[in-house]
């Protein structure tokens, strides 16, 4: 039996990876055997190819029953593997400000370095230690010196801080103005959206400028980056808006529109109202909330149809507002 094993090329592995062989060795023999070091048959040809690191014995063998056992073969590990221990500390972001962090991993690597990627794939940290990132998929891949990589996913989740309501008082205007809405609670923005939830204006001031028309309803809200409280309703009442002032009315006794009711008179309690006649004759007055509403009569006689003059003033700060309603019979 003939061999020359003094030329082999024994090419190493990398990482505990299979990827080490031995080859070159000339023989006649035609039967091949490669056993590991613990006598496992791992391949019946004379190269061997795709091995990991370990010591390899050949046995060569013809068809006359000769045989040889030829020396060890030592496939070495040109670089270990990285192996990455459970140890991380993982802290959640907080209403996606960016104060997430992963830290204090460990491993074997020598030499490593270091590469994060978010679920974008975008490298978004070089150093063993992540911080200051918002809820995600991150990526680590650890790189030694011999170019062994291993890579671990980590996610980083968000809580969300309960913030307080704002309180924000009603307030009553007597005529269309701008107006200044002030927030009572100290927060990083302020909200004031509309009853169908659209965002109107957003600040970091705790003052807002709101230009009244009619009466209308706003929501309140503070936000830290993704939280949001409580949105709270606050009402803008406009004075004379917010009284329904018929033109007329006919009080025939028929149960059809025979009192003049001012829809909205009921909110104001110390309204005074005042109907003159053409000749300027006080024929109606009421100091109250619109309860005893005009019935078209004065000293308890009927009035005759025609023009009417009123005079109403809803508060003692609001200046008053006129206008004419017609009795009809």
């Amino acid at each position: 039996l003939i061999y020359n094993a003094q030329n082999r090329i024994v090419t190493n592995a990398v990482c505990d990876q299979a990827v080490g062989s031995i080859t070159g060795i000339t023989t006649n023999a035609t039967i091949f055997e490669w056993r590991n070091g613990s006598g496992v048959l791992v391949s019946r040809e004379l190269d061997l190819l795709n091995q990991p690191p370990a010591f390899y014995t050949l046995t060569l063998r013809n068809g006359f029953g000769c045989q040889e056992v030829l020396e060890p073969f030592h496939i070495q590990n040109r670089s270990t593997a990285i192996s990455i221990f459970q140890s991380e500390t993982i802290v959640a972001d907080n209403c996606g400000l960016g104060r997430g962090r992963i830290t204090g991993i460990t491993h074997n690597a020598d030499g490593p370095r270091y590469s994060w990627k978010n679920e974008a794939g975008v490298v978004v940290g070089t150093a063993r230690d992540l911080i200051d990132v918002r809820a995600g998929i991150y990526e680590l891949t650890i790189t030694n010196r011999g170019g062994c990589t291993e890579a671990r996913t980590y996610q980083v989740t968000d809580v969300a801080t309960v913030l307080a309501a704002p309180i924000i008082e009603d307030q009553f205007v007597c005529s269309p103005i701008g107006i200044t809405i002030s927030f009572n609670a100290n927060a990083d923005i302020y909200r004031i959206y509309d009853a169908n939830g659209a965002l109107l204006q957003e600040s970091t001031a705790k003052t807002f400028k709101l230009d009244i028309s009619n009466t209308v309803t706003y929501y309140a809200a503070v936000a830290r980056g993704t939280c949001e409280s409580t949105r709270t309703p606050f009402t803008i009442t406009l004075g004379q808006a917010a009284v329904n002032i018929p033109t007329s009315f006919s009080p025939n006794n028929d149960g059809v529109n025979d009192f003049w009711v001012l829809k909205g008179i009921e909110i104001y309690n110390a309204a005074n109202i005042k109907i003159f006649n053409r000749y300027g004759t006080i024929v109606y007055e009421s100091t109250s909330n619109g309860s005893k509403p005009f019935d078209g009569k004065s000293k308890g006689a009927d009035l005759p149809a025609g023009v009417y003059f009123y005079i109403i003033k809803l508060t003692s700060e609001c200046d008053p507002f006129t206008g004419s309603v017609t009795i009809l019979r």
